[in-house]
C-alpha cells in the first residue's frame, strides 16, 4: 500500500511539472505571418522569423503584461546594401503592444524599450540629418515661400 502512495505522489508531481512547463515555458514556432498574427491577437507565446526586405527579425511573443502584449523584437541579420544598420545585428527591444491588435513591434518604437530602440532612433536622426544637409537649398527655398 505504501508503494502505491509513492507512485501516485510521483505521478501527481510529474503531471504538475509538465503542466507548469507547457503553461509558462513552451512557445509555439510560427512558420508564416498568419500564424504569428493569430498568436499576436490572442497574445499566445510563440516565435516568428520575419524575413523582411532589409532585415531578418525574430519576434517572440512573451505573453500578457498588464494591459499589453509583451513582444521581444531582435535583429538577427541585416541584409546586403544596408551596411549602416549592421551595428544593429544581435540587438533587441521589448515592445508593449495593444492587446488584440496586429502590428509589427518596430512599427511604433515608442512602445518599446531596449538598446535596439535607442540605436534605431540614432539611425533615424542620422538619416534625417543627412537628408537635411543634402537638400538644404530646396528646404530653404520652400521655407521662403511660406514666409
Amino acid at each position: 500500500m505504501e508503494k502505491k502512495k509513492w507512485i501516485i505522489l510521483a505521478a501527481v508531481i510529474l503531471f504538475g511539472i509538465l503542466a507548469i512547463y507547457f503553461s509558462f515555458f513552451l512557445s509555439k514556432t510560427c512558420k508564416d505571418e498568419a500564424c504569428f498574427n493569430k498568436n499576436l491577437v490572442s497574445c499566445t507565446k510563440s516565435t516568428y522569423l520575419n524575413n523582411a526586405q532589409d532585415i531578418i527579425w525574430l519576434y517572440t511573443i512573451q505573453g500578457k503584461s498588464q494591459d499589453s502584449c509583451l513582444v521581444n523584437a531582435k535583429i538577427l541579420s541585416v541584409k546586403e546594401g544596408k551596411a549602416s544598420l549592421s551595428s544593429l545585428q544581435g540587438k533587441d527591444m521589448d515592445c508593449y503592444l495593444p492587446l488584440k491588435s496586429i502590428t509589427r513591434p518596430e512599427a511604433d518604437i515608442e512602445k518599446c524599450h531596449g538598446l535596439l530602440k535607442e540605436d534605431l532612433q540614432s539611425e533615424i536622426i542620422k538619416s534625417m540629418h543627412a537628408y537635411i544637409l543634402k537638400n538644404l537649398g530646396q528646404i530653404k527655398e520652400e521655407l521662403t515661400k511660406i514666409i
